[in-house]
């Protein structure tokens, strides 16, 4: 698996990393990861990271504030327990899609896949629904 190390003390929840790939974009695509959102560079403008699981207010604020009409929540499969709250923390105010991640033995995220299998799991995007069950079991 490949992961990017960051600062310690890095204030995740006001830190939106490559935050000016939203000048201009009609779309967010949230992910969790530098990796991730470079591996979603196809997709075009938008693709964010929160470096972490968790999509603060002040995250949704600054999506919010470049115009953005729709966000491609693109979190790990782990962290299916983060998407009720995120929905809550934008009340409505912009389309919310979920990015299915392909069934895996391994642990698989948007960051361990190809240019092209990003892409593809981003155009089959489904709208994210409060309440609804996203589970991710680890094969045995």
């Amino acid at each position: 698996a490949r992961k990017a190390w960051s600062s310690p003390n890095l204030p995740t929840d006001h830190t939106l990393m490559f935050a000016d790939r939203l000048k201009g974009a009609e779309q967010a695509v949230i992910l969790e990861g530098p990796i991730d959102a470079i591996k979603c560079h196809k997709f075009g403008l938008g693709n964010v990271c929160t470096m972490g699981k968790q999509v603060s207010q002040d995250h949704v604020q600054i999506i919010l504030k470049h115009g953005v009409k729709r966000a491609f929540i693109g979190i790990d499969p782990d962290a299916f327990s983060e998407l009720d709250p995120i929905i809550d923390k934008f009340k409505g105010e912009i389309e919310l899609l979920r990015v299915p991640i392909p069934e895996a033995k391994a642990k698989v995220d948007l960051g361990s896949l190809s240019f092209d299998k990003a892409f593809e799991c981003l155009e089959n995007s489904y709208p994210l629904r409060k309440n609804q069950w996203n589970v991710w079991f680890k094969p045995f």
